[in-house]
């Protein structure tokens, strides 16, 4: 099957597309990428929210989301916030870094039957501190109800 970008119903099929930009957005537009492989996006601009599903070894570089960016069915792929974004949903996905701007700090990061995430934020210096998102929960009941808590991977 062919990869997919959809931005305001424009195709274009991408396949170890490096470069590609979407710019001249607005508020009200969403981005979909399906199935790109070996491909960079870059968004500039400010808008709605942005799709990225079942794609591999993908990068995308955006400026400011005011919704959500989402993260679905992929493997090894590289996010980076430039501006201000609210909510990034990681979902069925292996391997994913996202590099956090100063703006974005306050994101929240949602995630479900994924693994190797990995959040990095900025440092004074402006290199990033590598964090890795917790994989592995322990639920107990404590008398009332289900306590869950992230737990190390021992080893």
């Amino acid at each position: 099957m062919e990869s997919v970008i959809l931005v305001l119903g424009e195709q274009e099929n991408q396949e170890g597309a490096q470069g590609l930009v979407i710019s001249n957005t607005e508020l009200k537009q969403v981005v979909y990428a399906f199935k790109c492989n070996q491909s960079t996006l870059q968004v500039k601009g400010k808008i709605n929210s942005i799709t990225i599903d079942s794609c591999k070894k993908m990068g995308l570089v955006f400026d400011d989301v005011v919704g959500i960016v989402e993260v679905i069915n992929c493997k090894d792929v590289k996010v980076q916030v430039m501006g201000k974004i609210p909510t990034i949903s990681i979902n069925k996905t292996d391997g994913c870094h996202v590099y956090l701007s100063k703006d974005s700090l306050s994101c929240e990061i949602v995630s479900a039957k994924s693994s190797e995430m990995n959040i990095l934020v900025p440092n004074k210096d402006g290199e990033f501190t590598e964090l890795p998102v917790p994989e592995q929960f322990k639920t107990v009941w404590d008398g009332q109800k289900l306590v869950t808590t992230a737990t190390e991977i021992a080893g």
